[in-house]
């Protein structure tokens, strides 16, 4: 069983929205820490982006002497006041190429020797809106606001910049410091309880979005278990699962339907050939003999009237048999017959029917042979049971010649009777043997031409069987025989 089908629609759907949500908390918040980091950058930038020129512009002693040589002690001073007033900036002198020439860092502090100028460069030649991120010579390898100035001599010559660091390393301890703060927990835990919140409200929202797909779903699978005697996934509660398979299910059935509607159109008008055939033959043969018998009646004797009148009457009884088996067929289809079920003798049954085809086996100088092991009961339909049996003497006695002999044999195997009705006639090819039992299929192997069969006889015999959740098999071979055998329940 997959993992996935035991997990029910609406809490998959509330799983992937928390995911979705938690994600999108979690870009959102990263977005934000950037954008007000973003922020507290450019604002710093805005409010001391003048800061350089300021300390540069108030200098009592230059910073670089005539040979380009840094001013210690200037540098000193000016970073001591400038951190008195604001201890997060940091003072830097840089020569026209970005080489640090000189710092008030402490000593055990490592400094790069070399920053890039392309963002001072960049600084000095943009717009005060502009947020511009240089590096930060304090902090190798970490950016940082800063504010610039240029260091000309008397006559015009960039010299070197008072390059000033507005967001040191000591504003990032600080920083990290209001990220514990109270005030941040207050906000995290506000976050975290509207997230509960939300959660809340979209898993009610999920359950009664998904409620009628669940109902629809047990829906399907009480039609599946009431109706069609199956189930969809025993152990499955994903209701978009079960109605998945029940699709593919119906599907499936619905191809199967039609294949059978196709193939019961075809049997209908074969069966409707057949029937006009079958009926149209006799009818003309009465219609015929009746016919001359009034026209003819004075040219006629009275021998070939009587004649006449018999082969009138024996087409009647062939077609009144053949139009009570329609109907017998008919109703055995439609599950118009409904056996009566009681405990019955079969043995004595298998013998009156013996005894009723003597005299017929007699005529036709065919052996008709009995051996009953037992006086076996079973339960069933006596008339249905009773009707199988003639209809297999029928046919045994039709397709053997005459000095032959048919067998019926009756004995027990295990918790059931099995009953035998064998010839020793023409037989059947097996291709024969597979549509025997089909409804209006006669073969060509009758003894008696002058009284070709119906094709329904063994059709009743297969669907009263089935009534007593019994089958019928035979076996057979041309000129060998034919041997038609099955089971019923001992009582």
């Amino acid at each position: 069983m997959d993992l996935r089908s035991k997990i029910p629609f609406f809490i998959k759907l509330t799983i992937v929205q928390i995911l979705l949500v938690i994600v999108f908390c979690i870009v959102v918040i990263n977005f934000g820490k950037q954008q007000i980091q973003k922020y507290n950058q450019e604002y710093v930038q805005r409010l001391y982006e003048n800061l350089a020129s300021y300390i540069l512009d108030h200098s009592k002693q230059p910073l670089l002497n005539e040979q380009g040589e840094p001013n210690k002690k200037a540098l000193s001073d000016i970073a001591m006041h400038t951190m008195m007033i604001n201890p997060l900036v940091e003072v830097y002198l840089l020569d026209d190429q970005g080489k640090v020439l000189g710092h008030a860092l402490p000593v055990e502090r490592q400094v790069s020797d070399q920053i890039n100028v392309s963002a001072i460069d960049l600084r000095l030649n943009s717009s005060s809106n502009t947020l511009v991120i240089g590096e930060n010579p304090g902090s190798p390898g970490v950016n940082s606001t800063f504010s610039v100035a240029e260091i000309n001599a008397d006559s015009g010559t960039l010299m070197g910049y008072l390059y000033v660091v507005l967001s040191s390393s000591v504003a990032g301890q600080v920083n990290e410091g209001i990220q514990t703060s109270y005030v941040l927990k207050s906000t995290l835990f506000f976050v975290f309880a509207l997230f509960l919140l939300v959660m809340i409200t979209l898993w009610v929202y999920l359950f009664v979005v998904t409620l009628p797909i669940k109902r629809l779903a047990l829906s399907v699978r009480q039609f599946f278990a009431d109706e069609l005697k199956e189930t969809t996934e025993p152990d499955s509660v994903d209701e978009v699962k079960d109605l998945e398979l029940a699709f593919y299910s119906m599907q499936e059935r619905i191809k199967t339907q039609i294949k059978l509607i196709k193939q019961a159109d075809l049997d209908r008008r074969d069966l409707i050939s057949n029937i006009s055939h079958d009926l149209r033959t006799p009818l003309a043969s009465i219609q015929g003999y009746v016919e001359s018998v009034l026209v003819k009646s004075k040219s006629l004797s009275e021998h070939d009237k009587k004649e006449y009148l018999e082969i009138a009457l024996k087409n009647c009884i062939k077609l009144n048999k053949l139009i009570g088996q329609l109907f017998e067929l008919s109703k055995l289809d439609s599950s118009g017959i409904k056996p009566k079920m009681e405990v019955f003798s079969l043995s004595e049954l298998v013998s009156d029917v013996i005894q009723s085809y003597r005299l017929q086996s007699e005529n036709k100088l065919i052996h008709l042979n009995v051996n009953i092991e037992d006086n076996f009961h079973t339960q069933g339909d006596i008339y249905l049971i009773n009707r199988v049996f003639q209809n297999l003497l029928d046919n045994a006695l039709k397709h053997t010649h005459q000095g032959g002999q048919v067998d019926v044999s009756v004995y027990r195997k295990m918790e059931t009777v099995v009953v035998e009705v064998a010839d020793d006639g023409v037989g059947m090819s097996h291709c024969h043997q597979q549509r025997i039992f089909e409804s209006y299929y006669t073969g060509d192997n009758s003894v008696a031409d002058d009284q070709p069969g119906t094709g329904l006889g063994l059709a009743i015999v297969k669907r009263i069987l089935e009534l007593h959740q019994s089958h019928i098999e035979v076996e057979s071979a041309p000129q060998e025989g034919a041997n038609f055998k099955f089971t019923l329940s001992l009582a």
